[in-house]
């Protein structure tokens, strides 16, 4: 009997003598959890004058994304101090993990053991993937880390948060969707990065919301990415394009309406370098006293694409030509370095040249064209107008053949018809055989030395002149 007393007076004490002693707990809401779903923990610091909000939570890190929900205090009627930080710890993997010890001061929690599950949806496996670009950059060269989930829903999409890194330039990647041969989508969006610091860079990813129903339903978060970041060689100057970069120039009438009647535009564009390092103009690009320029704006457009990423800049100077004449505008040089040989490429634009003609210049120049023009025209118009009057004749010529009523009438439709293409006229049958011969490049012996027979011998039976007739209009059709 006297035992059990002892032990029940132990058990009201224990808890009394336990809350007013300096300890740190550390409690999750469950053991066992699917990723992309959080794990609650809540770290308890008991009558410990340390701030909790000062915990060095670097360790879980490793393998989870860590979102503080709650941190508060609380005094007991006895005056003891309880301190609460409820954090939400979403896992990076799926596996057996271990929650770390977590120290605050010389106190520290016991760790923990947790299991992860592979993400289900619908009783399908939802498939969350990083992948990264290069685990090795040079300072300034571009990075791009891509992620994607592979899903059974048509509705599906994903979100990134902003990412955020000391050191590092940023831009998102458009959110792109693609059904795949199995009835599957895949969800992908990523961030392009730019380090600046050289060195091992340990980057914590930003989380990607799974989004169905206008809800987040789950949040993968990427593992944490070991940059080797190389330094650049100290003649690269701080500026200078870290990738290739492009460069097209054009000069257009300005139709703003504004005083300058011309515009320069120069874009230069780049797949891979940092946007905020593409190039501006030279200061010294014109020197003609005859052009004035007047304010050049510059506009940095970086439009988000799920295949890559892109950037420009447009610079747009304003320009006036003061006097007529040919204007250069000479090559544009810029240089970039280019990651994958180490060295420094030159680039070139090309030149463009220009004539600018005076309002009067331009005026007796267009009246000069015009009169020109009525020439050509008009003698384009005599020269058709003669060869179908020509072309007409011949046809009337030729029909003929066929009608004629003697030998003679054919001779005579024969030189009429050479005249139509500025032959010799009056021509001997003789000389119509070498003059066809010389400018048709074809025979004509038998029907005109049947025609000649026709003319010259009165042994000739007139009753062949139909067919004679006949030879001499194919003759002409020829």
């Amino acid at each position: 009997m006297v035992k059990v007393i002892f032990i029940a007076a132990l058990l009201l004490i224990a808890p009394l003598s336990y809350g007013s002693s300096r300890h740190l707990l550390l409690s999750v809401d469950n053991n066992e959890v699917q990723l992309g779903k959080p794990i609650q923990a809540t770290i308890t610091a008991h009558n410990i004058k340390l701030n909790l909000s000062g915990i060095k939570t670097e360790a879980l890190q490793k393998n989870f994304g860590v979102y503080v929900i709650e941190n508060s205090t609380k005094f007991n009627a006895d005056k003891s101090e309880i301190q609460y930080l409820v954090v939400s710890l979403y896992p990076q993997r799926s596996g057996d993990f271990e929650i770390p010890a977590l120290k605050l001061g010389r106190y520290s929690t016991k760790p923990l053991s947790v299991t992860v599950l592979p993400a289900i949806e619908d009783n399908t496996e939802l498939n969350f993937s990083t992948s990264i670009s290069s685990l090795s950059t040079w300072q300034r060269q571009q990075v791009i880390v891509t992620t994607s989930v592979i899903t059974a829903s048509k509705f599906a999409k994903i979100t990134l948060d902003d990412f955020s890194y000391n050191g590092i330039e940023s831009y998102a990647l458009a959110a792109s969707r693609t059904e795949l041969n199995d009835g599957k989508y895949r969800l992908t969006a990523g961030w392009v990065l730019y380090p600046f610091n050289n060195g091992i860079q340990n980057i914590n990813l930003p989380s990607v919301d799974y989004r169905l129903k206008g809800k987040v339903q789950r949040k993968f978060i990427p593992q944490n990415v070991l940059l080797d970041v190389k330094a650049l060689p100290p003649y690269i100057p701080p500026l200078m394009p870290v990738g290739k970069i492009t460069v097209n120039k054009s000069i257009s009438q300005n139709t703003s309406g504004s005083g300058s009647t011309h515009i320069l535009d120069v874009s230069i564009s780049s797949k891979h370098a940092l946007p905020s390092s593409l190039p501006s103009l030279p200061r010294d690009y014109i020197v003609d006293g005859d052009i004035t320029t007047t304010k050049t704006t510059s506009t940095l457009t970086t439009p988000p694409a799920n295949t890559g990423f892109s950037s420009s800049i447009q610079h747009r100077m304003p320009i006036s030509f003061n006097a007529s004449g040919s204007y250069q505008f000479p090559e544009l040089v810029y240089k970039y370095f280019e990651p994958s040989s180490g060295k420094i490429v030159t680039i070139k634009n090309e030149s463009i040249n220009i004539i600018i003609l005076s309002p009067l210049l331009k005026l007796v120049l267009t009246i000069a064209l015009i009169i020109i023009l009525v020439k050509i025209l008009t003698t384009a118009i005599r020269y058709i107008s003669a060869y179908l009057q020509r072309r007409n004749r011949r046809i009337i010529i030729i029909n003929s053949v066929l009608d004629a009523q003697s030998p003679q009438e054919l001779h005579r439709l024969l030189n009429e018809y050479a005249k139509t293409y500025r032959w010799k006229e009056n021509m001997t049958l003789e000389k119509l055989q070498a003059t066809w011969q010389a400018n048709k490049k074809s025979s004509s012996h038998e029907p005109l030395n049947e025609l000649s027979r026709a003319c010259y011998s009165a042994k000739w039976d007139r009753n062949n002149l139909p067919e004679l007739n006949r030879k001499i209009y194919s003759l002409l059709k020829t």
